[in-house]
């Protein structure tokens, strides 16, 4: 069973695209494969993973809904190369952006939180928990990571200390931990992320 895919756009020097997928399993449990630019749509083997994986909203599969979208147009994913403080963004119009450019969410799909630190982006949704992770100095190359909410062991919150550090919440997963600090006075999104996660994880 899949747990854990990600897809990772070309850079500047490594001209390969890849995709990256997490099964559960004792041994060989990663698939990790390098493609050309130009032979494969990378976003359209990641909708037909995730609808595969994550299905509708009913928890129906929806693999006939995976194709049925056009290719990403050409510098899309570059849209991502921004700089700014670790904070709360506007869900709604990320939910709106990333269901055409690129196309990474489903349709009955949407974002519930959404955080940017730096150049990389850390998004809550009614499925999953997604990473876009900006690379390199030029940052053409972006990791777009999804978690399914479903297959997330456990979540912690930890307020801001005295000092320099903000507060940050961790979820557990089968693969790497993601671990996402926040910026100070971010308080209310501390406790906003522990809601939704409360919901979706704890039910």
């Amino acid at each position: 069973m899949v747990r854990v895919w990600s897809v990772e756009s070309a850079g500047k020097f490594d001209r390969d695209m890849e995709v990256k997928i997490l099964f559960k399993g004792h041994w060989d449990n990663k698939i990790d494969q390098d493609m050309k630019v130009g032979r494969a749509d990378i976003f359209a083997i990641q909708s037909f993973i995730s609808h595969y994986i994550i299905g509708n909203a009913d928890n129906s599969k929806a693999l006939s809904l995976a194709q049925s979208f056009e290719s990403t147009p050409p510098g899309a994913m570059a849209k991502f190369f921004n700089y700014g403080d670790m904070e709360l963004k506007d869900s709604s119009a990320l939910t709106t952006q990333l269901r055409s450019s690129p196309t990474l969410l489903q349709m009955d799909e949407s974002i519930e939180a959404a955080f940017k630190g730096g150049r990389d982006y850390l998004l809550v949704t009614t499925k999953r928990i997604i990473t876009i992770d900006t690379k390199g100095i030029t940052g053409k190359s972006i990791r777009y990571t999804s978690y399914p909410l479903m297959y997330n062991k456990a979540f912690m919150v930890e307020t801001a200390g005295s000092f320099m550090d903000g507060p940050e919440f961790e979820v557990y997963t089968d693969d790497d931990d993601i671990k996402q600090e926040l910026a100070k006075g971010q308080k209310d999104s501390l406790w906003a992320i522990h809601e939704i996660l409360s919901k979706k994880m704890l039910g």
